[in-house]
């Protein structure tokens, strides 16, 4: 007598697509876009203002400045670059909270009053004297340094700080104002 295939063997096309949905539900809830309880998670997005402590994850950011140029010069004054419209220089403490290394999130956009982010401009950053190195942080300690943006000219806004690379959803906002 031969040995009936398993449920799993017989319809492998249905089960594969099941763990496939099921892996997407998991990196979700992980990222933070949906909670465990089926919801979108956080609700409403605190806004906060410059100088204004802000807790994403496990690091805590605190933005102390911005200033708006044309131009922005590289260390030796001879690596120049022109902003398209203007820069937005951003300068940022980023401080780890948590209970073991990580590295720093660079998942920070600037969002104008249509709901448009504007990425950083990395290249255009390393530029800057103090500009930020995306390395790993360990617990209680911090690093400042600044980011740029190239926008258009008088662009008002907010910035937005996502969770990570899986994140689409910013989990704080901050007043440039």
């Amino acid at each position: 007598m031969e040995k009936e295939k398993s449920w799993i063997k017989r319809h492998w096309f249905i089960s594969g697509f099941g763990g496939f949905i099921l892996m997407i539900i998991g990196f979700s809830i992980l990222s933070g876009t949906v909670s465990p309880d089926g919801g979108s998670s956080g609700g409403e997005v605190v806004t906060y203002g410059l100088n204004e402590p802000v807790i994403v994850d496990n690091f805590e950011y605190t933005f102390t400045s911005m200033e708006r140029k044309d131009q922005i010069s590289g260390a030796l004054g001879f690596l120049n670059s022109e902003a398209n419209g203007e820069f937005i220089i951003l300068s940022v403490t980023i401080k780890n909270i948590g209970n073991e290394g990580d590295y720093i999130n660079d998942e920070i956009y600037l969002v104008d009053e249509q709901g448009r982010e504007f990425s950083q401009d990395s290249e255009v950053s390393y530029y800057l004297d103090d500009s930020f190195g995306y390395d790993e942080l360990n617990p209680s300690l911090s690093q400042s340094g600044s980011m740029a943006f190239d926008v258009p000219v008088g662009l008002t806004g907010k910035v937005c700080i996502k969770s990570g690379v899986w994140s689409d959803k910013c989990k704080a906002y901050v007043n440039l104002s």
